[in-house]
């Protein structure tokens, strides 16, 4: 029996945050690697999508590394009875 603790869709956007506290968002549509710029005075990050504007909070940043953990974990992880 595989087990998996997130459940859900694939993210769109893979957040990963550096010893610096810099943010590198990558598209997972196509790859492509969007600069995120960090708002004044919060915790939150911002990207340029089209003509909008895309949000990423710490806690959004923390599920997507415990996505990304659990889904590398979980492929070498086998529960047996």
């Amino acid at each position: 029996m595989l087990i998996n603790a997130i459940q859900g869709a694939k993210a769109r956007f893979d957040l990963e945050k550096n010893e610096e506290g810099e943010l590198t968002v990558t598209d997972t549509h196509n790859g492509e690697i969007i600069p995120a710029t960090k708002l004044k005075n919060k915790d939150k990050w911002r990207i340029n999508v089209g003509s909008t504007y895309k949000y990423f909070t710490a806690k959004a940043i923390t599920a997507s590394a415990l996505k990304k953990n659990s889904r590398y974990s979980a492929r070498s992880f086998e529960y047996s009875q």
